[in-house]
């Protein structure tokens, strides 16, 4: 592909229109590939070079949109005349000639214009009109509406139509009447009358592959409900750092920069897509290059490959292709295949997320997903969903800032950054005062385009003659120095042991000879520890703005999210999950739970909020599971399903999980254990688990515990139960072994090692780093959980950190309970103390703010008069028999089973600390 050395319009800008209904805009594109669903002509047939294009200028645009508008008139005219003298005749001529329009009068219009089979092999396969943010949309309308029974020229509107009814702007019409045809004259270059068909064919076709681009995933109705269902939140301000100039002939589709500060665009249209390399000094195209008209690119972002060289990555709309480019020379260095979301496999928007190598695509529907940088191969796909749930499509330009992947919405101001692990979104802007929609020319000319500078954020949009330098005023960690490590909140050493004797030995000072266990945790990086931070951020953001939209009568309640707010909605299932880890403090945990959700029912006409609490583990759990296998002719094995066979085996080389695929709806629809329109759940169970019934997306809380302590405390708790007043030390050599036998059960002879435990088993699992179990949310991981052999103990580990940073709203720690309930207060305002106290509190604090006529939906004369409080119960028992005290040497048994426990341990401790910062920051802001 050859390289453009100077920068030049490449697009012709035949025409700029405010009416929203119609664009005029033209593009210069084969007129044999003006559609983008058309099949694909290998031979390249002569056009930009063959064919004399000249640019026009906004007064050719002028005169051919008054030739479209007096074409319709006259239209009008002949058809209302000829329908007339049908009828004085008998309608003898439409009957002679089956309805058909005389040939001068299709003629007179232009060939094709008006031809149902042409306009019905534009449309190629996709079996109408689709909605895309990536281009024009009403012509590709009125061009299939029309071909059947719009033939007066009328169109079909651009962000309507979905009533039917055909529209046209007045004041275009005036304005077009107050014009003569003499202007046509002043065109440069405008060639002959004869000629005029030709050039008015090839601006059709052209506007037409516009529109059709509006054709990308969606019906007009699905649009319509995407405009209708719209969320916009309060929103914080952005500031307009500098305006900078754009190339306004641009249809971006993506916008980044790279490493060298240089800004890469891609820009779309058959016919017109290129690839730019913009100067960030100037802001002109420094070099270029065209991609085949083959092609309609879309998205594009800057990456560096494996070997550390700059990369550019560029997406295509339906060819399911993809380039890699030489960032500094523009050189296309290979091809690749890919695939979205079927059957269509579109590809729309493309960012690169760098700590974990993989980019992020968007392809228009509600999902991102997350392909690996150096196979493209998709790891995962997330469903966006907005504040108050609602899933969010349309999702197209991306940029990965600060941890978020922040998404244009096509025919939206709106910006959303969503969390890449959950979906959910987590800021939200709304851009549409940064250019207001009446000063940009064409309706289709959008908000498309984002790039994250060193110290601002760069955003432009389709056609756009000006780029805007922005900044964020409530995301200062956008653009802040790094952190540095440390904290006030001393975060454990590596090779430090912590439990109930603080005199305790460091392993390294053991005795020569014993075993060094391997350390497993792996700290934050400071950008980590910033993304953290920015995220816990955001949780108190979303809480403040729910709480602040629950007290105003005038807001939008459906945006609410009830359980970060006083008052918790019966209706609305799954709001919120306890993960509760036996001896952390869970059960006193589960009491402030239960004391929050009696209160309720004052607010409920005594309709109490469904609530589910499988606690401490093993039979409520397995039973639940059990349960939904049968439902799925399925079988559980080790809290792991396999599919039945026709003779109902379990066929156990295919274990699947529920949570996803076909089983995912069939597991809703079960409602097994009541686990589908509960309100409130409390498990004691694992990540795994809780998706298998269907509460993986949800709002949960946890507190972790050193395992040292928690191993002691279970031990003294269920002494007697489950280890008969057997010395620790046996206990953990038994468990170790494989011959451990709890609570009577005969699981083997005594003597041969059984070192894959039942994971109902839990006086026996307590004992194995359950914790870091509890965290996993992978079927082939939980497997090998409980064996004692330990064969995957570092992934286990990084998979149970990861989710415990990333899975959770907000954690706690059993080593400072008092402070980790009040924190879960603050992000859960239902579990407040005293409720009214809190309310009082929190309606001062916004009436201070502005807010007028707080209202918070509390029955009238409510008080709570017996409150909350927060009691830690079943602290510990002293041992009547068995271990008095720890020594060395069980610290030592302990660690051994629970390595990856304290790993967990430690990383509960960092994202701690990180919670107390944010919240002390928090409430700085609001005094």
């Amino acid at each position: 592909m050859a390289l453009s050395s100077s920068s030049k319009p490449y697009t012709s800008l035949s025409a700029t229109d405010d009416e929203d209904e119609t664009n005029h805009d033209v593009e210069l594109s084969s007129p044999n590939n003006g559609y983008r669903d058309d099949p694909i002509n290998d031979e390249e047939e002569p056009y930009a070079d063959d064919i004399a294009v000249q640019p026009l200028e906004l007064e050719a645009a002028s005169a051919n949109n008054r030739r479209r508008i007096h074409r319709c008139y006259a239209l009008a005219l002949v058809v209302g005349g000829i329908v007339v003298l049908s009828a004085l005749a008998g309608g003898k001529y439409y009957y002679d000639n089956g309805g058909e329009v005389p040939s001068f009068v299709s003629n007179f219009f232009g060939a094709g214009r008006g031809d149902t089979d042409d306009a019905d092999d534009r449309m190629g396969d996709s079996g109408g009109v689709r909605g895309s943010p990536n281009g024009d949309y009403s012509i590709a309308q009125e061009l299939f509406e029309g071909a059947n029974d719009n033939e007066d020229g009328m169109v079909i509107s651009a962000n309507g139509g979905q009533d039917g009814e055909i529209e046209m702007s007045q004041d275009v019409l005036d304005e077009e009447l107050d014009e003569t045809e003499s202007s046509v004259e002043e065109v440069p270059n405008q060639e002959v009358e004869g000629e005029e068909d030709e050039s008015d064919d090839e601006e059709e076709d052209q506007s037409e592959q516009e529109e059709d681009v509006s054709g990308q995933n969606e019906s007009m109705e699905d649009i319509e409900q995407e405009q209708t269902t719209k969320q916009t939140m309060p929103t914080a301000t952005y500031v307009i750092m500098d305006q900078v100039t754009h190339d306004a002939t641009s249809f971006t589709q993506g916008l980044s920069y790279g490493n060298d500060g240089m800004i890469y665009e891609s820009t779309g249209l058959y016919g017109n897509s290129k690839l730019h390399k913009i100067n960030p000094e100037s802001f002109e195209v420094e070099s270029s290059v065209d991609i085949e008209r083959k092609y309609f690119g879309e998205g594009s972002t800057f990456f560096t490959d494996s070997d550390g060289n700059a990369r550019i990555i560029e997406i295509t709309w339906k060819e399911q292709t993809g380039f890699i480019y030489d960032a500094n020379t523009l050189e296309r260095l290979s091809t690749f295949q890919y695939t979205t979301t079927a059957p269509h496999h579109e590809g729309w928007g493309i960012t690169y997320d760098e700590s974990n190598q993989q980019f992020i695509v968007s392809d228009g529907s509600s999902y991102l997903y997350f392909w690996d940088r150096d196979t493209f191969q998709e790891r995962r796909k997330v469903e966006v969903t907005r504040t108050n749930g609602q899933t969010q499509n349309m999702l197209n330009e991306l940029e990965f800032m600060d941890g978020l992947v922040c998404c244009n919405i096509w025919h939206s101001d709106d910006i959303i950054c969503v969390d890449p692990t959950t979906g959910k979104s987590a800021r939200e802007y709304d851009m549409s005062s940064l250019w207001p929609k009446n000063e940009r020319g064409g309706s289709e000319n959008v908000l498309n385009g984002i790039a994250l500078g060193k110290d601002h954020v760069l955003i432009t949009g389709k056609r756009w003659d000006r780029m805007y330098k922005v900044t964020f005023a409530d995301w200062p960690s956008l653009f802040a120095a790094e952190v540095v490590l440390g904290s006030k909140y001393p975060i454990l050493e590596s090779t430090s042991v912590q439990g109930s004797d603080p005199e305790q030995s460091n392993f390294e000072t053991l005795e020569q000879g014993e075993e060094v266990l391997p350390d497993y945790f792996v700290p934050l990086t400071p950008d980590e520890r910033k993304q953290l931070k920015d995220r816990l951020r955001s949780i108190l953001y979303t809480t403040d703005n729910s709480l602040h939209l629950s007290a105003s009568p005038s807001s939008d309640r459906s945006k609410v999210l009830p359980q970060r707010t006083f008052v918790i909605d019966p209706k609305f299932p799954k709001q919120f999950m306890h993960m509760h880890h036996m001896k952390t403090g869970g059960t006193s945990m589960d009491s402030l739970i239960h004391c929050a959700l009696q209160r309720q029912l004052h607010f409920h006409g005594d309709k109490a909020i469904k609530y589910s609490s499988m606690s401490e583990c093993g039979s409520a759990v397995r039973m639940c599971m059990d349960k939904l296998a049968s439902g799925l002719n399925a079988t559980v094995i080790n809290n792991v399903f396999f599919q039945n066979d026709e003779e109902g085996k379990p066929i156990t080389d295919a274990p699947f999980d529920p949570a996803i695929g076909e089983f995912e709806n069939t597991v809703g629809d079960l409602n097994v254990c009541q686990t589908s329109d509960c309100g409130v759940m409390s498990y004691c169970a694992s990540l795994h688990t809780v998706r298998t019934f269907g509460w993986k997306d949800v709002d949960k809380i946890t507190v972790i515990r050193n395992p040292i302590d928690r191993a002691w405390s279970m031990y003294r708790f269920t002494l007697q139960s489950c280890y008969h007043c057997k010395e620790l030390k046996d206990v953990l050599i038994e468990v170790a072994n494989g011959t451990f036998i709890g609570r009577g059960e005969i699981v083997n002879d005594g003597q041969t090692s059984n070192f894959v435990y039942d994971p109902a088993d839990s006086c026996a699992v307590q004992m194995i780093g359950h914790q870091a179990t509890n965290l996993l949310s992978s079927i082939d991981l939980y497997n090998v959980a409980n064996d004692v052999r330990f064969p995957r103990e570092r992934e286990i580990v990084e998979e149970a950190v990861k989710n415990l940073r990333e899975s959770f709203t907000w954690i706690g720690i059993t080593d400072r309970l008092a402070e980790s309930v009040d924190g879960f207060r603050t992000i859960f305002p239902f579990l407040a103390e005293n409720l009214t106290e809190a309310m009082l509190s929190t309606s001062q604090r916004f009436q201070a703010n502005g807010l007028q006529d707080v209202d918070f939906s509390f029955p009238d004369g409510y008080i709570d008069t017996n409150g909350c409080p927060f009691g830690h119960k079943n602290e510990g028992r002293d041992p009547s028999c068995g271990t008095k005290e720890l020594d060395d040497e069980i610290i030592h048994l302990i660690l051994k089973l629970n390595n990856r426990d304290m790993a967990v341990y430690q990383a509960a401790v960092e994202r701690f600390e990180l919670q107390m910062e944010v919240l002390e920051e928090y409430r700085a802001s609001r005094i």
